[in-house]
């Protein structure tokens, strides 16, 4: 049952076999597979319930509402790196655009052997994600449902002899409504408000929105490791988003799945003390250019994200159409006054091509004053790899037939009329702050791995200093993966909930 939290008032306990701390692709995923087995699920969610009554379709409203600091969050360092995650039920896959791929082979076998994952293997892990993918139903982008901005982007790849594809999304029947960072105005993308989490519902678990964890309890004995024996949590008014009253879950075990970047700080407010929490964040750190057209695009029409391009895959980065909604994408045109108005008012004859590399830069997360502290030194080999991509983008706006090009970077010139032009993102040394990055897939920050004194988790998600405690997201993933994360999330999810349903049904 998916409860009406605002009708809770003082304090209020539970009891569970499992409390899962957040609704999200791995949380939800969690929750679905334990309810299923029998297990009596709690699933507690900081943000409210996000429907088309309670919802908006203007950015920077919908932004304040349902996403983590307002859409404002950045890893700060040698650059500002922009990164969004949400809160809501059905957490960022609310506002993502749903594709949906494997961990590559040849990542997960390097993940296998450098962080000495015994017990996983590239054939299980492959099952996990085929189940899921069958189960959301993932398939690619419609072609009735592309538009012109997703076509322009497949002529220009095709154009070039490059390899590309629909992308593979999580959606059924998608009406093209290029509205996915809004939450899917049609109903059409397979959130985790529409699927699992109603899913894990029917099954007898309980969903509680609008409850925000304070802290995991955890159990201590003298000389032994602790056990996770539940949380403590925050009943949150829907209207100030302030506590106003308190929930205490008992539980065998604690999943939390409350993201990259609460995880971590969840786990410290609640006295573990490994060395890597925290630490490890990695990113894809993309960016992105505008191409000017002739045709009238109407970015506003068609899949937020329905082409792609795995030309530059064997370098470690993928190229994809991107869209988001115009009040926030048009701020990246070049111009001020009475020059960007005019760019402003031609923003239906543009197109966007995203290209976000693996990454090897590495940061930390810190809870300061209440609040995430995200820090990231950019280091000088990623900031080459998004000046090469940023070319291939470029060039492949040109090929689709672009009259003008903005490369959105310092140092070469801010509108680009000739292909040739292009060489010039690649004459010259550029420093993280000359690009506009920005970072919506980030990880590690409670890394998988075999030697506890080199992650936080083992193979199958449970702490090395905690038993019974869980941590299902993407924190775990140990590095940038090249491909989006939300099927590795789910087929790592899925795998450790399956293995905790074996050991708490006994």
């Amino acid at each position: 049952m998916i409860h009406r939290t605002e009708e809770l008032h003082g304090d209020v306990e539970l009891h569970a076999d499992v409390c899962v701390i957040g609704s999200g692709p791995g949380g939800a995923v969690v929750a679905k597979e334990l309810a299923e087995r029998g297990l009596r699920v709690v699933v507690l969610e900081s943000g409210p319930v996000l429907n088309s009554k309670n919802s908006t379709r203007e950015g920077g409203t919908f932004l304040s509402r349902y996403v983590q600091e307002a859409g404002m969050r950045v890893m700060m360092g040698n650059a500002f790196v922009v990164t969004m995650q949400a809160e809501a039920l059905g957490g960022t896959s609310e506002i993502n655009s749903a594709i949906f791929k494997p961990i590559p082979d040849a990542i997960l076998k390097e993940w296998i052997e450098d962080y000495q994952l015994k017990d996983m293997s590239v054939e299980g892990m492959r099952r996990h994600f085929k189940h899921l993918e069958k189960e959301i139903g993932a398939r690619p982008t419609e072609m009735e449902a592309q538009g012109m901005k997703n076509l322009l982007v497949k002529r220009g790849f095709d154009k070039l002899g490059w390899d590309s594809h629909p992308l593979v999304r999580a959606v059924s029947g998608c009406k093209g409504s290029s509205d996915c960072m809004t939450s899917c105005p049609s109903g059409a993308k397979k959130t985790m408000s529409a699927t699992y989490i109603p899913w894990a519902s029917k099954a007898g678990a309980d969903v509680y929105p609008l409850c925000r964890v304070r802290k995991i309890l955890v159990e201590k004995k003298w000389r032994k490791k602790g056990k996770a024996r539940g949380v403590v949590a925050d009943l949150i008014d829907p209207k100030t988003r302030k506590p106003k009253g308190r929930l205490t879950v008992h539980a065998r075990a604690v999943v939390c799945s409350a993201g990259v970047i609460w995880s971590p700080i969840l786990l410290r407010r609640s006295g573990l003390k490994a060395r890597w929490i925290g630490r490890n964040l990695c990113a894809h750190i993309g960016v992105a250019a505008f191409g000017l057209f002739d045709e009238e695009v109407n970015a506003w029409e068609g899949a937020t994200q329905g082409w792609g391009s795995n030309a530059l895959f064997q370098r470690g980065m993928v190229m994809e159409s991107l869209s988001a909604m115009p009040a926030m994408l048009s701020a990246r045109l070049p111009g001020v006054g009475h020059d960007f108005l005019k760019r402003l008012k031609n923003y239906k004859h543009t197109t966007v091509i995203a290209v976000k590399p693996r990454g090897t830069s590495k940061g930390i997360v810190r809870e300061v004053g209440g609040n995430p502290l995200c820090l990231m030194y950019t280091r000088q080999a990623d900031i080459d790899e998004a000046a090469f991509g940023l070319k291939a983008c470029i060039d492949g706006l040109f090929a689709a037939g672009a009259k003008e090009v903005y490369p959105g970077c310092f140092g070469v010139p801010h509108v680009m009329t000739r292909p040739e032009e292009s060489e010039k993102v690649l004459t010259r040394r550029f420093g993280a702050g000359d690009f506009e990055f920005m970072a919506n897939h980030v990880f590690g920050t409670c890394r998988m791995g075999g030697n506890p004194k080199k992650s936080v988790v083992d193979s199958w998600c449970e702490t090395h200093e905690v038993d019974d405690l869980f941590v299902c997201d993407s924190s775990v993933i140990p590095t940038g993966m090249i491909n989006n994360p939300q099927g590795a999330i789910m087929s790592f999810s899925r795998r450790a909930a399956i293995q905790m349903a074996h050991r708490y049904n006994a």
